[in-house]
């Protein structure tokens, strides 16, 4: 057995139909002067997003794993620019099954899109989430469920807005046959506040894209403002997908995605096409050609890992 080194340098590089090419370099400290505490320093860009973190672990205790980390955000989507600063501290259990998580995020945000918006916001978000899991594999599951609750509250005196969150998704997976599955997921989530305006974007909601709403851009679906599309104070989507493996590896798949993010509602966008499927030791590679019926346009969509 060869132990694994203390410190190493990760250099990483792909392409991804939502942001494009992406590269990142991350480097880790397993055991800082002798301490046991973890350290995880990492910086990432695409077309769309580009951010740099840091995270420093302490040692795992009695279940449950503990940290805090600083991440500086700057990202264009939709016209809508974001450069975003927050300070985040966690403490979540190590049960893969039955996954409960305290968190605290302070994020301090500067927003703007022409015309529309241009604000300076904070906001202190208390959080609870609770996952569980109980599937046949945790990474390509063909049969059982997934869910997740997430609630939380921006306190008053430490945010520009007072404001709840919680969002909810499953997803259940079923065999119809040796060779054929189905899967079926939902999401929902709201922000509980008379406004939008003073709360940052990333604790609002936006959807489309190659893991969301297939057939749009990413984060395309929200509260559409003279062109630009801002975060919504509710959000819903469904999606349902068959897949028929050919082999243990390679499958193709017919889908139907809905959804939208909103203020005031204004329905939902709808999107469905095939895809190819390939099992992989990280999850399913998923390669999708999509048509997105507002739009009217086929778009294609990459991703690889378990949507959930």
């Amino acid at each position: 057995m060869i132990e694994a080194p203390a410190r190493r340098i990760e250099l990483g590089a792909g392409y991804g139909t939502d942001a494009h090419g992406n590269g990142s370099i991350e480097f880790r400290d397993h055991d800082i002067a002798s301490s046991a505490l973890r350290l995880r320093a990492r910086v990432e860009a695409d077309f769309l997003e580009q951010g740099v973190e840091t995270e420093l672990s302490l040692p795992e205790r009695f279940g449950w794993s503990d940290s805090a980390g600083l991440r500086f955000e700057h990202s264009d989507i939709e016209d809508l620019v974001t450069d975003e600063v927050s300070l985040v501290a966690k403490s979540s259990a190590l049960d893969e099954f039955s996954r409960p998580a305290f968190s605290a995020t302070f994020a301090f945000s500067r927003q703007k899109a022409a015309g529309v918006l241009s604000e300076s916001v904070h906001a202190l978000l208390v959080e609870y989430a609770h996952t569980w899991r109980a599937t046949d594999d945790l990474l390509t599951p063909r049969r059982g469920w997934m869910a997740q609750l997430q609630i939380g509250a921006a306190p008053p005196g430490v945010s520009t807005r007072t404001f709840g969150r919680a969002t909810a998704r499953a997803a259940y997976y079923v065999p119809l046959t040796p060779r054929d599955d189905l899967a079926l997921r939902v999401e929902a989530g709201g922000v509980l506040a008379k406004r939008s305006s003073g709360i940052p974007q990333s604790m609002l909601f936006r959807t489309g894209g190659s893991t969301s709403v297939r057939g749009y851009d990413l984060e395309s679906l929200g509260d559409d403002e003279s062109g630009a599309v801002l975060g919504g104070r509710y959000f819903a989507l469904a999606s349902v997908e068959a897949t028929h493996w050919w082999n243990e590896r390679l499958g193709t798949a017919a889908f139907v995605d809905a959804g939208s993010a909103w203020n005031e509602w204004a329905g939902i966008a709808l999107g469905y096409g095939l895809g190819m499927r390939a099992r992989s030791p990280i999850g399913p590679l998923r390669i999708d050609v999509a048509y997105g019926q507002d739009d009217g346009t086929v778009r294609l969509h990459f991703s690889l890992g378990l949507t959930f």
